[in-house]
């Protein structure tokens, strides 16, 4: 069963309903609702869950409590970023309540590095879960019409941004590297996959710098698979990251990267062999990078053929398989198999 706490309708939400995973959705009015955190306890107790798993701050504090009040026998935690929005309460409460959990995941030592400046976490609770990606759904043979569609050159390069439009993502500095770049390479497009409130002003810079014609924006894309197909580098210029997903996507489809050396990110790339790494907002290393992968055709292969190879380490399969011997394993410390 999955269960959102509010009733806005998820993104997966008709994928699970097709495949039998039953989705409820609760109304929870603010993070602690007394009446919502009741719901919650009810539907553990109705369900006789034997494991409660939740995915962030906001499901984690009323995961936990419920939990404890409808005496769940295992509970775990997940981190998924590095939440450097949090404040004292936030950090207090998870101070609070996170001694509720039997494990706290994090998506990568990064995550859970961070977690530890702030809430006092057992190392024998700490377990570290990768994402994991179906590597078999990329595919590194080019989409010729989607080129054509974009009105791309079939012989152009493209740099691609995989993110939602924000400046934490980093596309600005894309932009003024791409200034620098386009004059020498006229062939060269970059791609921005993804919305949000931050395109106006990227759009506006572009323009600007007279390059607008060179830089595309996609707006969200459903089918991501496609676009890296077309891609020849992949950029990630976040300012944070606890594990991209990006990355792996990249990977699997043959396309080096180049991210900003933060988070879980040097957990993924070995510097040179199958990407690189640069510092926050360096846009001298950015170009450089960029420039070395579009002059070195066989370079930008040998290290695609790197990737791909790396990435069989965070299959999905990789993924359920740790997922269910963590289970297990808590039950049976439990003596509840």
């Amino acid at each position: 069963i999955v269960c959102c706490l509010r009733r806005k309708k998820g993104v997966y939400e008709d994928e699970f309903e097709k495949i039998g995973i039953k989705v409820i959705k609760l109304n929870f009015k603010s993070r602690l609702d007394p009446k919502g955190m009741l719901s919650l306890v009810n539907l553990m107790k109705k369900e006789k869950f034997s494991i409660v798993h939740s995915h962030m701050y906001r499901a984690n504090i009323p995961s936990l409590i419920a939990g404890k009040i409808a005496r769940i026998p295992v509970k775990i935690a997940q981190v998924h970023n590095i939440e450097d929005w949090k404040r004292k309460r936030e950090w207090l409460m998870e101070k609070i309540f996170f001694r509720f959990a039997d494990k706290i995941v994090g998506v990568s030592k990064a995550v859970l590095d961070y977690e530890r400046r702030f809430v006092k976490i057992p190392e024998e609770k700490s377990v570290v879960l990768y994402n994991g990606i179906d590597t078999e759904k990329f595919n590194i043979q080019k989409n010729k019409r989607l080129k054509e569609n974009l009105k791309i050159p079939y012989n152009s390069k493209i740099a691609g941004v995989v993110a939602r439009l924000h400046p934490d993502k980093g596309q600005e500095i894309v932009i003024e590297v791409a200034k620098e770049i386009l004059p020498y390479f006229k062939n060269l497009y970059f791609l921005f996959i993804g919305e949000g409130n931050y395109r106006k002003h990227l759009e506006e810079k572009a323009k600007k710098y007279n390059i607008e014609s060179h830089i595309i924006f996609t707006g969200g894309v459903k089918d991501i698979y496609p676009y890296y197909s077309i891609m020849d580098i992949s950029l990630l210029p976040s300012r944070i990251e606890g594990f991209s997903n990006v990355i792996l996507e990249s990977f699997a489809s043959g396309v080096p990267v180049i991210a900003t050396n933060v988070g879980g990110n040097p957990e993924i790339i070995d510097e040179g062999e199958n990407g690189y790494l640069i510092p926050y907002k360096d846009k001298e290393s950015l170009e450089r990078k960029i420039l070395q992968l579009l002059k070195d055709d066989d370079l930008r292969k040998e290290i695609g053929k790197r990737a791909r190879e790396k990435v069989k380490k965070f299959s999905v399969e990789r993924m359920v398989d740790e997922t269910e011997k963590l289970y297990e394993g808590i039950m049976r410390d439990k003596g509840l198999i």
